[in-house]
């Protein structure tokens, strides 16, 4: 344990950092670490070089439950909900494809994008301000301060959002539990 002149400023443990004092308020660290998840996003999009008129009405922000901030962006091409919509889906498939986009034609190049990981050190640090900070689960706090970041984003020579694009996240169990209630009907 390290000190200083106002009291604890470190635990570690074996396997690295369990608790580090820090001088910026949440909402500092809060929003600098959803400008980063932001910026990573739209770093992906720009190495995917797709056509910046791709229309899309959505973008999911998937993440895997115990394991840290890592997060896979999947864009809902809006050529696939004309496809859905003109193929007279019942009401429930059609609202479990656009909850959980899925390119009928196999994975396209805007859905399930490989991100780049934060710094371990800089996820590290965010994940464990999230978890003691505040008392929400960490992971949800902070892609949903970068769903809200996306969604304002000003996406101009990139993609095409939809008058109704939405961004959101879900958890990857949340996706196969709606996946299984797809494939029961």
């Amino acid at each position: 344990m390290a000190h200083d002149e106002r009291g604890p400023l470190r635990i570690a443990g074996d396997r690295g950092i369990v608790w580090e004092r820090s001088a910026e308020p949440w909402p500092a660290v809060l929003a600098a670490g959803a400008a980063a998840f932001r910026d990573l996003v739209v770093a992906v999009v720009q190495r995917a070089g797709v056509d910046p008129l791709t229309e899309v009405f959505s973008l999911m922000l998937v993440y895997v439950d115990q394991c840290g901030l890592h997060l896979t962006p999947c864009f809902g091409l809006q050529s696939d909900r004309r496809r859905w919509l003109a193929a007279g889906l019942d009401a429930s498939d059609f609202a479990c494809r656009l909850w959980g986009p899925e390119p009928e034609s196999g994975p396209g190049r805007l859905y399930h994008m490989d991100a780049d990981l934060l710094d371990s050190d800089y996820d590290a640090f965010l994940h464990r301000e999230a978890a003691m900070r505040q008392p929400g689960d960490p992971r949800r706090i902070v892609f949903t301060a970068a769903a809200g970041l996306l969604a304002r984003h000003d996406w101009t020579g990139l993609l095409t959002p939809t008058d109704d694009f939405v961004v959101y996240i879900a958890e990857h169990d949340e996706l196969r539990a709606q996946a299984c209630v797809r494939s029961r009907d």
